[in-house]
């Protein structure tokens, strides 16, 4: 009826890959939203940037907290 299953083993590198991985498109968008408000020479354009940025953070951020 109900099978076991086993739990996956994963390897230290995986799991480093596993974490690197979203640390790095956390960074990767704060990073986006810096370069767009040192470069841009118009504010609007900046500022949608910048409001899309946080939005992803926020939709990652609660999807990541919704989901525990």
């Amino acid at each position: 009826m109900n099978e076991i299953e086993e739990p996956k083993c994963r390897t230290i590198l995986e799991y480093l890959l596993f974490k690197i991985d979203r640390t790095l498109a956390i960074v990767g968008l704060i990073a986006i939203g810096i370069f767009s408000i040192l470069t841009s020479n118009i504010p609007d354009t900046s500022v949608k940037i910048i409001g899309s940025v946080v939005t992803g953070l926020s939709m990652y951020l609660g999807v990541r907290l919704g989901s525990k």
